[in-house]
């Protein structure tokens, strides 16, 4: 089964000074944090291909933070 992505699209600026749209980021941002430093597949043609040689990404605001393998 091929699935296909999603075009890429600008998001809409938002109020972070708005309390409930700011803890609504904070929220989202804690979830994020539990798929840092997993290993993720190639994506081709739809298909995930996974590899013995990895290439590691990194946060590039805090260079020992993991983002992921891919």
């Amino acid at each position: 089964m091929r699935r296909h992505l999603s075009t890429f699209k600008n998001e809409p600026f938002m109020n972070f000074d708005n309390q409930k749209t700011k803890q609504e980021l904070l929220t989202e941002l804690e979830k994020a944090k539990d798929n840092l430093g997993k290993k993720y597949p190639l994506i081709i043609n739809g298909e995930r291909i996974y590899t013995d040689e990895t290439l590691v990404s990194r946060n590039p605001g805090n260079h020992s933070e993991v983002v992921g393998y891919v």
